[in-house]
């Protein structure tokens, strides 16, 4: 039976998976979010209901501190829950301990944006009746929350009574034995203000010493009148009771609905305002209401939806990372989308660099408002990263590793301040979003002043070593992989580091040729003058890269080589993650990756790795990680699609799908990695679908695996909507919306406009033989200048490849692809890259002809069909129709 792709289902209770799909079947829309708790709370892990923005700070108790240390924990607060509903029919409490369970489902669908659960329960009078409900967190206002709940007595008439409550009292969950997760015990909040009219209940909450509050409200309503309504009396979790009287076979429908915001500061009389929204908001009525928020849902999937053809399970938990990532972006109020999403407290609500380089890419290609609200967040944050530099004698801005409220939150600076590279990540996204959008209004209201001050941190952190031939170094920090802390030179970190000085300077010229005024004025905030700009452009070309000659390899740091390897081979599995059964300090002596660093940078700057150097890189790193970081995944599944590595690209692509759904980390309770969420959307369109900006132009090089049939997205490009598509044959690629735009196929520019599909081949058809021959003796030399000549005549270029500019037969072949162009020659197949990327061909479409063994080597590392001539040699000789049958048996295999 082939899957509803649309659907997250569970269709047995298991009460030992209840914490895990809590957090799975949450509901949120970037604003507000609700657990997927039980509303009878009933068998529950963990009622959570979550505003993004309410938070607790507590002092950071150190056994010894010292200067510029994070002074606030920021945890996120588990705020009144509003979903509670016990129900009691002919008096017992529908409960598990009451009830037999004969019939149970529930079910996320992410057409309609709702979590449903229907049961069949066996009182203990033998009685039975059906049980139903549904809710959603609203799409189309962020303050609003309602849910409905239907009883059909099956067998006699009966007294349903809904007991609807506002519970005061939750708290947070405490685990002292994972690091990711808060351990802070004592009351956070308390409530402040309370209110009854009707079935209707208010309370306003405070914390204890952020001082920030959150006004809830419920109401409620019915498909009839009650026989009776009843006050709950309890100031922590007040309520109503509503009685009805049901025949058998009859069905009562009880809806609930809650209004969440948080409160201006000093605003006493908010929660009075609230309850008149929420009153106003209910009378319109659950359909009318559920019906804004489902369109909205529906104008996401038009644009957001990617579709995959041959593979429906695949299908379905894509959809499903899609509708999470739109939950936890919908309303980003003065907030942004912490790690976990509004989903739980891990990461205490945090967020981390995650969210520019993860999570955005999604929305600045798809739903570009919800991306531009994240910069702004960024922005609202600059004076405390202003303050943050000045804190750690650095200029300029230093953003917080990780925080809630734009202070430092991490206790731990070696994996958390020293991890200076968020600045560059900031950078990033702020280019990633101008390039596709076309905001250039936001770069000069905002983006420009937060680029500059955060490029002076570079220059501020860094200086130029003698030791290091006059290098701008940048010593004492942490990358991505937070298995190997405080090291010189970074290599990501100073390639971000370059990337991010380059670009402020590029920005600042053009602002004084094309929009002086600005300047001027974002100049006179920061005092920023010319000099100081020309300074970061003589960092960043003086920047130490860590590269060994012998490997061909950018180094992770100064010293990676140096660490001893780690014991992979005598590590069993339950010993991972490391970073909880493992002192850092012993991780930090050895040679082992929590994350491939230079992967990612390789991702994020493509332009400034060969693609040999791409390869050799993934060779070298990829067997020292350990990927206990959920984020090292999609990257791997990106670089190994786009070198060609299909089988390994699926296998991480799967790894990062699965990372929630099958709980690979064990800790999903906590809440969703929504890093993974994201990763799973750019695996598919950056990885497989090999979109890449180049000078602000789209360029897509597709890599399809062999588990699906076909792929399908939709790009928002400036002001146009492009819609593209590839199975094995043809990559098509549509203008849906806007005007003519030009994108990049392989090496070809294609215009689009609109109506007008455009298709190109993705079948592989040999158009460059990739020649890699010893000289031969001027007495043969004319029997493989005859096969070359043939080659050409049948419109298959032929390229020289890693050979001197005086082999004999470079004459003779149309391209030329030298020593001098190369670093490393056979068996690695740099040459042959290199030699596809002079002909401007896609690797599928090449073929490499040579006489030596090791040229076997390369090109099995590089994926490609060699013919491998035989001794002697050039006597045997192949023909170039030979060579072409080759190549088709090479790629029907």
């Amino acid at each position: 039976m082939t899957p509803d792709t649309w659907i997250l289902e569970e269709t047995e209770f298991d009460p030992d998976l209840v914490p895990r799909n809590e957090t799975l079947f949450a509901l949120s829309n970037g604003y507000i979010g609700i657990r997927g708790d039980f509303e009878e709370g009933d068998g529950n892990f963990h009622p959570g209901t979550y505003v993004n923005g309410f938070y607790e700070i507590r002092p950071i108790e150190y056994g010894e501190s010292a200067y510029g240390y994070a002074k606030f924990h920021q945890t996120i607060q588990n705020t009144a829950n509003p979903k509670l509903v016990k129900v009691r029919v002919n008096g017992t409490l529908l409960s598990s301990r009451e009830c037999r369970l004969l019939e149970y489902r529930r079910r996320l669908d992410f057409r309609t944006g709702t979590l449903e659960r229907s049961m069949v329960l066996e009182l203990p009078s033998r009685q039975k009746l059906r049980y139903r409900s549904r809710r959603f967190v609203s799409l189309a206002d962020p303050f609003l929350m309602a849910m409905e709940i239907e009883i059909t007595p099956l067998d006699s008439d009966s007294s349903v009574v809904f007991e609807s409550y506002l519970d005061g009292g939750t708290t947070n969950r405490i685990d002292f034995g994972d690091p990711r997760v808060a351990a802070h015990t004592g009351e956070s909040k308390k409530i402040i203000s309370f209110q009854r009219e009707g079935n209707a209940v208010g309370l306003t909450e405070r914390t204890r010493l952020s001082r920030i509050a959150v006004a809830s409200g419920i109401t409620h309503s019915a498909d009839r009148d009650p026989q009776e309504l009843v006050a709950l009396p309890d100031d922590r979790q007040p309520g109503t009771a509503t009685i009805f009287r049901v025949s058998e076979g009859e069905t009562v429908t009880f809806r609930k609905f809650a209004y969440i915001r948080l409160v201006p500061e000093g605003d006493e009389a908010d929660l009075t305002a609230l309850m008149n929204d929420l009153r106003s908001t209910a009378e319109r009525g659950f359909d009318i209401l559920f019906s804004e928020h489902k369109e909205h849902l529906n104008r996401f999937w038009r644009v957001s939806d990617v579709r995959i053809d041959g593979n429906p399970e695949v299908q379905r938990k894509v959809r499903y990372s899609l509708f999470q990532l739109y939950q936890a972006g919908r309303f980003l109020i003065d907030s942004s989308v912490p790690a976990k999403g509004l989903t739980s407290e891990g990461y205490e609500g945090h967020f981390f660099w995650d969210t520019e380089i993860f999570i955005m890419p999604f929305f600045t290609f798809t739903q570009q408002k919800c991306a531009r609200e994240i910069l702004r967040n960024r922005y609202r944050m600059l004076d405390a990263a202003r303050a943050r530099a000045r804190e750690l004698a650095e200029k300029g801005a230093l953003f917080p590793w990780r925080t809630i409220n734009g202070q430092e939150a991490s206790a731990y600076f070696l994996a958390g301040t020293a991890q200076y590279h968020i600045n560059a990540a900031i950078a990033y996204a702020i280019r990633q979003y101008v390039a596709v959008t076309g905001d250039y209004e936001y770069l000069l209201d905002e983006g420009a002043e937060m680029l500059f001050e955060t490029a002076r941190a570079w220059v501020s952190l860094g200086f130029f070593n003698q030791a290091k031939g006059g290098r701008f170094c940048i010593n004492g920090v942490t990358g991505p992989d937070e298995y190997t802390a405080l090291v010189n030179n970074n290599c990501y970190t100073n390639m971000m580091a370059r990337f991010h000085l380059r670009y402020a300077r590029e920005i600042y010229y053009w602002m004084a040729e094309e929009h002086f005024e600005q300047l001027q004025r974002v100049s006179g905030i920061l005092g920023l003058q010319p000099d100081e700009v020309d300074t970061w452009m003589k960092a960043a070309e003086g920047m130490h890269i860590p590269y060994d000659p012998d490997l061909g390899i950018h180094l992770q740091d100064d010293d990676i080589l140096a660490r001893e390897p780690w014991d992979f081979e005598n590590t069993p599995r339950d010993r991972y993650p490391l970073l909880l059964n493992f002192h850092p300090l012993v991780i930090y002596r050895h040679r082992v990756l929590k994350q491939p660093d230079m992967l990612m940078t390789a991702f994020l700057l493509p332009e400034e790795f060969s693609d040999g150097e791409h390869l050799r890189a993934y060779e070298f790193y990829t067997p020292i990680t350990t990927f206990d970081s959920s984020l090292g995944a999609p990257v791997q599944a990106i670089i190994s699609a786009r070198e060609g590595r299909l089988r390994e690209a699926w296998k991480f692509f799967k790894r990062n799908l699965n990372v929630d759904l099958e709980d690979i980390q064990g800790n999903v309770r906590d809440g969703l990695h929504m890093a993974a969420t994201g990763g799973t959307w750019q695996s598919l369109v950056f990885g497989f679908g090999g979109l890449k900006i180049d000078n602000g132009e789209a360029w897509f090089e597709p890599h399809l695996p062999r588990e699906i049939n076909g792929l399908e997205f939709r790009l928002r490009l400036k002001e146009s909507l492009v819609s593209v598509s590839f199975d094995r044959k043809e990559a098509r690629y549509e203008l849906e919306k806007g005007e003519e735009i030009s994108l990049r196929h392989e090496y070809e520019t294609i215009t689009l406009v609109p109506g007008i599909p455009v298709s190109r081949s993705l079948v592989p058809e040999l158009k460059s033989m990739l020649i890699y021959l010893a000289e031969p003796e001027p007495k043969s030399r004319e029997k493989v200048v005859r096969l070359l000549e043939n080659l050409e005549s049948l419109g298959i270029r032929t390229v020289l490849c890693g050979a001197s500019e005086i082999h004999p037969l470079k004459a003779h072949t149309s391209l030329f692809a030298g020593l001098e162009e190369i670093v490393k020659n056979v068996p690695d197949p740099e040459p042959f890259f290199t030699g596809a990327t002079v002909a401007e061909e896609p690797l599928r479409n090449c073929m490499i002809l040579s006489d030596h063994e090791d040229a076997v080597v390369a090109a099995g590392r590089a994926g490609l069909p060699c013919y491998c001539l035989k001794e002697p040699y050039p006597e045997n000789l192949p023909s170039a129709s030979a060579l072409i049958e080759e190549f088709r048996k090479f790629h029907r295999l």
